[in-house]
Formats: structure tokens, sequence, C-alpha cells
């Protein structure tokens, strides 16, 4: 895992969010995110079971 912030690999499992996405915490800056940052799924509106019933149609 890679922080989105620093570019550092020192990251750590931190958690999940409410969403139940697992939480990461770079231990060299302290960013905290989620595994589907830089996903094109995160900034939509649909959840990604959604964009896979897409992708699949």
């Amino acid at each position: 895992m890679k922080c989105p912030n620093c570019q550092s690999f020192y990251c750590v499992k931190n958690g999940h969010n409410p969403e139940g996405k697992q939480k990461y915490l770079c231990k060299k800056c302290r960013a905290s995110f989620d595994a589907f940052r830089d996903h094109f799924t995160y900034w939509s509106h649909l959840n990604y079971e959604q964009w896979n019933l897409l992708i699949q149609i």
C-alpha cells in the first residue's frame, strides 16, 4: 500500500470507514486513507457493486 500524500510504503491498517472499507495510516506523514482512494469509483456516486454490474453488462 502506497500513501497518496507522501508516496511512502510505510503504511499500516487503521480500522474501517463507515462504509466498511479498510482504512490505512501512513507512519511517515500520519495521513489516513482507504485502499480505493486513487480508484475511479472512489469519487463516483455509484458504489463498487453498481460499477461492477455496469462493467459486466
